[in-house]
């Protein structure tokens, strides 16, 4: 059964159609990966930011443990910087996506 040329028009135009289509779905996908790896590894060196903070902070405490007056010191260091980190972290902390 032949099929007419001119009946195949239109079925060949919605398949560039479709195709074009999804030529850019997966161009958008892509940059969109992209974009989440790049965000992964932010949030990655934030992570590891705060585990060193965090780790070197209690080694401070444990090692100040006898001496009130070093422990006070460093009671005082970490509370002078407690809202400068915070406002750090608020500022880095990307909002929430809206679904």
């Amino acid at each position: 059964m032949k099929i007419r040329r001119w009946l195949m028009k239109p079925v060949l135009s919605e398949l560039a159609a479709f195709r074009h289509q999804l030529a850019t779905m997966e161009n958008t996908m892509s940059a969109k990966l992209d974009e989440l790896i790049a965000a992964v590894a932010a949030e990655d060196e934030v992570i590891d930011s705060v585990l060193t903070l965090v780790t070197d902070l209690v080694a401070q405490v444990q090692a100040n443990l006898t001496d009130p007056v070093a422990l006070q010191k460093l009671i005082d260091d970490v509370t002078s910087k407690k809202d400068k980190m915070a406002a750090a972290v608020a500022a880095n902390t990307p909002a929430a996506p809206t679904p």
